[in-house]
């Protein structure tokens, strides 16, 4: 066949142990993706709510302050209180309204006047990236309380991505680490536990002499049973098949020839025998031809002694007609004679 593929020469396009360490590996980027997405989204809600935390933190610790500074209408004084709180790191703005919703102090990104006008106490707001804690501020005195106004301290998305970069790259770069030792492992592991095996158990299969099938039994430097060393014991036992058979095939090619042999020495003998007996028969045809042709002969001349006997009494008749004939002629004449006298 033109198609027919030349083991002695045939290099194959993709190995086993390239397509499945090439799965593997993809398999196992996939899932590694997936994990460190999901555990990215872990960090980022995590970090997300510690910064919430932080900025509930800050407001109970300054809410006091903004509520005496309300109280005495120390608007200077909330002023500068709000700048001091925009300048923490975990804060990106704040919004600090009077009794009456009027925005006394605003900076940083926040959000607007109508979605924070929804809230409610301890309530949090997460709209385009930035999210806040909302809360009253309430002035205590004589056993009795005022509300004065509320904060608002917001936060960002961007805050969240600065906090979370440090974990972030830690954990990008131990998966890289790992993804890399793997690959590295899973190469070393399937060079070493298939790859090579492999080449070896082909390259000897290459070598096989039908010749010489003991000599060309496979021996591969396996530490353990596995599936190699059951394809070592399955094909060594089917060369051991092959020269039972070799051997058998002798000994019946022994025995065809020895048949072949007394075949042909019995059908000389019969040959010899039906040259004999042919000579006999066709002795005996010849001794039958010349009886038939003695016998032919008898019986020509019987025919024709016959002949001769039947014109014989053919004669005999005419002659005894004639007899008949003249004595009747005779006693006629007598009669007629007899009369006259």
């Amino acid at each position: 066949m033109s198609n027919a593929i030349d083991p002695a020469q045939f290099q194959p396009q993709n190995s086993i142990s390239r397509v499945l360490l090439t799965s593997v590996l993809a398999v196992y980027f996939l899932l590694t993706l997936m994990i460190t997405a999901v555990q990215v989204g872990l960090e980022y809600n995590n970090t997300r709510n510690n910064l919430l935390n932080d900025i509930r933190h800050q407001h109970h610790t300054f809410a006091a302050s903004f509520a005496r500074a309300m109280w005495e209408f120390n608007t200077p004084q909330a002023e500068s209180l709000a700048m001091g709180m925009i300048n923490i790191p975990s804060i990106s703005g704040i919004i600090l309204r009077d009794d009456q919703g009027n925005v006394v102090y605003s900076s940083g990104r926040v959000v607007s006047e109508e979605r924070l006008k929804q809230m409610s106490e301890g309530g949090v707001i997460d709209h385009q990236g930035v999210f806040g804690y909302f809360s009253p501020l309430v002035w205590e005195f004589a056993g009795g309380s005022q509300m004065v106004g509320d904060v608002t301290l917001f936060s960002s998305r961007e805050i969240t991505i600065e906090r979370l970069k440090p974990s972030l790259m830690v954990l990008i770069f131990a998966a890289v680490i790992k993804s890399s030792l793997l690959i590295i492992l899973f190469t070393l592991a399937f060079h070493l536990f298939l790859k090579r095996p492999f080449a070896q158990l082909i390259e000897q299969i290459r070598q096989f002499n039908p010749d010489d099938p003991e000599g060309s039994q496979v021996h591969l430097p396996q530490g353990q049973a596995n599936e190699f060393t059951l394809l070592e014991i399955t094909y060594n036992r089917l060369l051991q098949r092959l020269r039972l058979h070799q051997e058998e095939r002798e000994v019946t090619q022994r025995e065809v020839s020895d048949l072949n042999r007394r075949l042909d020495e019995q059908n000389s003998q019969l040959e010899r025998e039906i040259t004999e007996k042919t000579l006999g028969i066709s002795q005996l045809m010849l001794d039958l031809e010349q009886r038939r042709a003695a016998l032919q002969s008898r019986q020509d001349a019987l025919e024709e002694e016959i002949r001769q006997c039947r014109l014989e009494a053919s004669k005999l008749k005419q002659r005894n007609f004639e007899l008949e004939q003249a004595l009747q002629f005779s006693q006629n004449n007598t009669k007629r004679t007899r009369n006259q006298d």
